[in-house]
């Protein structure tokens, strides 16, 4: 089996598609160029997809396969079959051609699937609509419908997710990637893709291969959608940028399904979809154990409210700072905490309030004491007064500043003030922390986003740069052979040359010994009387007299005027005018013609194998120069693709290289992102404890404080 050509070889092929493709539209059509001006291919496991717009103005997808898939002709004949049959409104078309295109001397097949224009895949259009809920619950209906149009055929898509769900311009759904399709016909050949985790049951296996693949994948692409209409805060709380996933993913798959429970606390639908999607990963061991997809089971939202957010709930923390500015030390700094979005922290904003915190004021016996001074105090003053009222109102005064003065020091060391001092302290300090993690997050997250762009620009360089090697090899041929090509042009005009030769001699040798028979048959056809008309005896021997007795005496007739043979002088012949003379050359004629008619027409084989021999070793000669040029050539040409195959290698493999380090950057890039994402939900959760706790000593004042 010829081994399938790899994204490279299909970049380079598809250059020139009038002569690697077999399809008439696709020959005449053009392909989708990158910046660089090379075919611009979006890798996949086993494919690589190019945009082609063909002669009809028709714009395809065509794929070209990079790896053997088990059964591939049989495969998706089955499936094109099966999909023609059923001609749903989702359904894309698609032909697979087994003669394709043609890559290094060799016919691959393709599959040639129609390009819906202006669609978007499933995440980015649901991100644009996340403001009209309706549109999103005609999208889940549509999907519904597709879900419901195969199961009825008895077929399953096999890789359901947000990847291979179109919509276009008119929010209409269509369902692409048929490659994982199961239809009965192909039962035997088995699966060939397990689907991304992100949508699929945990207990999924290469062994799953029947109609009941997609029903896990319809639930919960189907109540994700559901959820978004009646909640569209989920897809900021839930997701983050660049998750392969609407709601859920496989992390979320595993028990105690803890983010898939939470939901249910925001009431139907979420109820209804935490209760079945927890209920399907719990209970099925297998496949077949998942129910059929059945949408009756969830209600669809009844209103579309807005998403909550966690924010502080008010100001009050911030009045109780400006309020105790001059004995709380703490708020000396005007810094506030702004609250953020946080991860699934808002989930708990339905658990109760905490209780508030009970104010503990002066004792009774403090109070008492307090009001007998200050009757004491009172009455000294009066009767001071009333002999010196300046001095009076001095004891006044300052009796009041000291009981002021008292009563704030005991609200500074009261328990109370002291913990809510705290409970503000670590509030600010949680939020402080939330931003920071949040700010680190979103750098990483930015870091993680230009991976891709990185890995692409260094690829194309390197592509770009393969790309070159094929006229670089020719180049370098030609300039190497360049010697050897010129003495080989001259062999071989030396060879033109020497049978140019032969052939001259040949055909002289022919030429003479047609000669010679020629004057042997006319020397045999005599002059006499009765052999041409008017000739009788006497001019015979006229003729005779001029030395012409046979037809080789004669040279020329030219009117009464005649020429012997060897001779140049003309002549006439008494009793011979124009018209006898005439008779005579009508009869030389005939005798000429029959002579070469009847002369050899090629020369005995003897003397042909002389002259052939004579010539025999010249040509030689030259042949065994040519040889000997053409076999120096080819070693060239051997050295040279060799060389260039090996520089072709070498790129693939620092393509191969470039790919397994970004591959290892998003790996190690994600892992980091996701134990952020983990600090940050942890911080969160402190931070939504410490405002919750800071709350309880909403009551806490110094008036209320006095007042206890």
């Amino acid at each position: 089996m010829t081994a399938l050509p790899s994204n490279g070889d299909y970049v380079e092929a598809l250059q020139h598609p009038a002569t690697c493709f077999h399809d008439q539209d696709l020959k005449a059509g053009q392909v989708q160029l990158t910046p660089l001006g090379m075919p611009k291919a979006i890798s996949g496991n086993f494919a690589s997809v190019f945009s082609v717009t063909g002669a009809s103005g028709k714009r395809y997808a065509v794929k070209c396969f990079t790896r053997q898939v088990h059964g591939q002709h049989q495969r998706y004949q089955a499936i094109h079959d099966t999909l023609a049959a059923l001609a749903k409104p989702w359904q894309v078309g698609f032909e697979y051609i087994s003669q394709g295109v043609l890559v290094n001397g060799h016919w691959h097949a393709i599959l040639r699937m129609e390009w819906v224009e202006n669609s978007q895949t499933l995440i980015p259009w649901v991100e644009q609509n996340l403001g009209n809920p309706g549109l999103i619950l005609d999208v889940a209906k549509q999907f519904a419908s597709c879900i419901g149009d195969m199961r009825d055929s008895g077929i399953a898509h096999g890789d359901l997710q947000h990847g291979n769900l179109l919509i276009d311009t008119d929010h209409r759904l269509r369902l692409i990637d048929y490659d994982g399709m199961f239809v009965p016909s192909i039962k035997n050949l088995g699966s060939s893709e397990l689907g991304l985790e992100n949508y699929q049951h945990p207990c999924r296996s290469n062994t799953d291969f029947g109609s009941h693949l997609d029903r896990f994948s319809s639930w919960l692409i189907y109540s994700s959608l559901l959820a978004l209409a009646a909640h569209p805060g989920l897809w900021t709380t839930l997701r983050k940028d660049g998750d392969e996933k609407l709601l859920f993913g496989k992390e979320d798959f595993v028990a105690p399904f803890t983010t898939i429970k939470r939901i249910a606390t925001l009431g139907s639908p979420h109820t209804e979809i935490s209760s079945v999607l927890t209920d399907l990963l719990a209970s099925a061991a297998t496949l077949e154990e998942i129910p059929d997809f059945d949408p009756a089971r969830l209600p669809a939202p009844a209103d579309t409210p807005t998403s909550p957010t966690m924010t502080v709930s008010s100001d009050w923390w911030r009045q109780i700072s400006a309020n105790s500015a001059s004995t709380d030390s703490v708020a000396n700094n005007s810094q506030t905490v702004q609250a953020a979005r946080l991860g699934t922290s808002w989930l708990r904003t339905h658990e109760a309030p905490l209780p508030p915190v009970k104010i503990v004021g002066p004792s009774k016996a403090t109070k008492v004491m307090a009001l007998t001074i200050t009757m004491i105090v009172l009455l000294g003053a009066i009767t001071v007064g009333v002999a010196n009222p300046l001095i009076g109102g001095l004891v006044m005064l300052t009796w009041a500043a000291a009981m002021a003065a008292g009563a704030g020091l005991q609200w500074h060391r009261s328990e109370t003030r002291v913990d809510r001092t705290d409970a503000l302290r670590g509030f600010r300090q949680a939020g402080r922390i939330v931003a920071q993690k949040q700010k680190q997050l979103a750098a990483a997250r930015s870091v993680r986003a230009s991976l891709d762009g990185k890995e692409t620009k260094e690829i194309h360089v390197l592509e770009k740069e393969r790309s070159k090697l094929g006229k670089a090899s020719s180049g370098e041929y030609e300039r190497l052979s360049k010697d050897l090509r010129k003495k080989v042009e001259s062999y071989r005009a030396e060879l033109t040359r020497v049978d140019g030769s032969r052939m001259n001699e040949a055909r002289l040798q022919l030429k003479r010994l047609q000669d010679v028979h020629i004057q042997k048959y006319l020397a045999a056809r005599r002059i006499e009387p009765g052999v041409i008309s008017g000739i009788g005896p006497s001019l015979v021997a006229a003729l005779g007299i001029h030395g012409i007795r046979t037809a080789a005496d004669i040279s020329a007739i030219n009117g009464p005027q005649f020429r012997r043979t060897g001779s140049s002088t003309w002549f006439t012949v008494h009793g011979i005018g124009p018209t006898k003379a005439s008779s005579i050359k009508y009869w030389h004629q005939r005798q000429h013609a029959a002579a070469q008619t009847d002369a050899p027409k090629s020369l005995p084989q003897h003397e042909t194998q002389a002259i052939d021999a004579k010539y025999a070793n010249q040509k030689a000669q030259y042949q065994a120069a040519i040889d000997a040029a053409e076999s120096q050539m080819r070693q060239i040409k051997a050295a040279t693709d060799a060389k260039y195959a090996g520089l072709e290698q070498e790129i693939s493999l620092k393509i191969e290289a470039v790919r397994l380090e970004y591959q290892h950057k998003r790996a190690a890039d994600d892992a980091m992102i996701a134990q952020m994402s983990a600090e940050l939900q942890h911080s969160e959760d402190i931070l939504l404890d410490a405002e919750r706790n800071l709350a309880r000593f909403k009551s806490v004042t110094f008036s209320n404080f006095l007042r206890s």
